[in-house]
């Protein structure tokens, strides 16, 4: 089975598995952990508390703050036209 195969059965995007050996992830971790036979403590010790709940602030989803759009040149441009033409 591969990562890909493993994220679409557990019910999440092709990639899930991936990016949960890259960044914490609780719910992809313990299908990755279910699929190896293992607990998500023993894969990850760093991310887990020695009796297995996950480390406080590491399973935060962070979200990306997105810068706002430049308008298209041509929209530039006419609102300094119009601006001149109200100066």
């Amino acid at each position: 089975m591969t990562l890909s195969d493993l994220s679409r059965a557990a019910g999440f995007s092709e990639g899930a598995a991936k990016r949960a050996l890259l960044i914490p992830w609780p719910r992809m971790e313990a299908a990755i952990a279910a699929r190896l036979g293992r607990e998500p403590h023993e894969i990850w010790p760093s991310r887990y508390s020695p009796d297995g709940r996950p480390m406080a602030g590491l399973h935060i989803r962070r979200t990306r703050t997105v810068a706002p759009a430049t308008p298209p040149s041509n929209v530039r441009k006419e609102r300094a036209s119009e601006q001149r033409a109200y100066a």
